[in-house]
């Protein structure tokens, strides 16, 4: 669906910048809120918001967002769709997210306590 059609004389830029307006100042709200020590959420949230920028960037500058890179095999009928580093970021961001949600207590499991580790007795005097 077109802006136009949700809204009609509304600017596309306008409406676009709009959305991303909102969605950046939702994902600093997030950002704010992750506990310390949680990395891979902050650098998914962090990822996100690059990606959100980017194509705001874009379309502001040239209204419209800038797809470049093109990944196939030449003389092969499937190809990848064309997209951008910004889209990239947004996805990778996404994907840390979701790993982040699996990891325990939301940290790397390296750092995350084994719940049968024998209890540390302190040395007698």
């Amino acid at each position: 669906m077109r802006p136009q059609q949700l809204i009609p004389g509304l600017n596309p830029t306008l409406f676009y910048a709009l959305f991303s307006a909102v969605a950046i100042g939702f994902l600093v709200f997030l950002y704010r809120r992750v506990p310390r020590g949680d990395n891979w959420q902050k650098a998914g949230i962090t990822l996100i918001l690059s990606g959100a920028f980017g194509n705001l960037i874009d379309r502001m500058r040239f209204d419209k967002v800038t797809d470049f890179i093109d990944v196939g095999i030449p003389g092969y009928a499937w190809r990848w769709p064309t997209f951008n580093v910004a889209d990239s970021c947004v996805c990778i961001g996404v994907a840390m997210l979701v790993f982040a949600a699996r990891l325990p207590h939301g940290n790397s499991a390296a750092t995350a306590e084994p719940s049968d580790a024998p209890e540390r007795i302190p040395p007698t005097p």
